[in-house]
């Protein structure tokens, strides 16, 4: 069981649509979904529960709870055999489901400062990006977006120092690599995202978009 799904919130952004979905949610996604005032924050909120709805349903679970472990990561109750993580940036949210512990990260691309990069990446990764060369945005993006999938794989976000990470960056289909875990990048438009995972088989995996697959 390893499935990526993902959501662009402008197939949600009709009052109609967003009702529609609204309506689905569990009481406590409405809590949250409702906390948000930016109405973006909201349609990411939604489209949150619509990823783990689809993906919950897909694996037969129609009846759930979900709890939080350690500094927050959701977990759902009574469930060792699923894990699930998700992750939104810009106009995409998106999630990873899995029958092992799981962690991603989706960013759109940014442009990273200098003082930022000296604070995230350590001079060895500078280093290897640069030797790299390229869009050193796109590239330093998905090193950011390594990093936090390995701080959301183990629950503890941004607790864990990202200096204290450090990648080794190779050239290739894959950009990163660490002995324990896969880190698997896919690309979508202007969007990074990395699966971390003790699971090769997510290289293969396709990413679906909820509101274009077929059937």
């Amino acid at each position: 069981m390893n499935r990526i799904y993902i959501v662009d919130i402008n197939c949600i952004s009709d009052n109609n649509v967003y009702e529609y979905w609204y309506d689905q949610m569990s009481p406590e996604r409405k809590k949250k979904i409702d906390s948000f005032k930016p109405q973006k924050n909201k349609l990411l909120s939604l489209a949150a529960g619509i990823l783990l709805k689809k993906a919950l349903e897909t694996e037969g679970i129609y009846s759930y709870e979900i709890i939080e472990k350690g500094a927050g990561k959701p977990y759902i109750k009574g469930r060792s055999d699923v894990f699930f993580n998700l992750s939104h940036s810009g106009e995409r949210a998106i999630i990873a489901v899995s029958d092992n512990e799981i962690g991603i990260d989706i960013q759109k691309k940014s442009h990273f400062e200098p003082g930022l990069v000296k604070r995230v990446f350590t001079e060895s990764e500078i280093m290897q990006v640069e030797h790299l060369g390229g869009d050193m945005d796109i590239l330093y993006t998905a090193l950011w977006t390594a990093k936090e999938s390995i701080m959301k794989y183990y629950g503890k976000g941004l607790s864990m120092e990202p200096l204290n990470i450090e990648l080794d960056v190779r050239s290739g289909s894959d950009l990163f690599y660490t002995k324990e875990l896969y880190l698997i990048r896919k690309e979508i438009s202007d969007y990074q995202v990395t699966i971390c995972t003790t699971c090769a088989g997510f290289k293969e995996i396709l990413i679906t978009d909820v509101f274009k697959e077929k059937g």
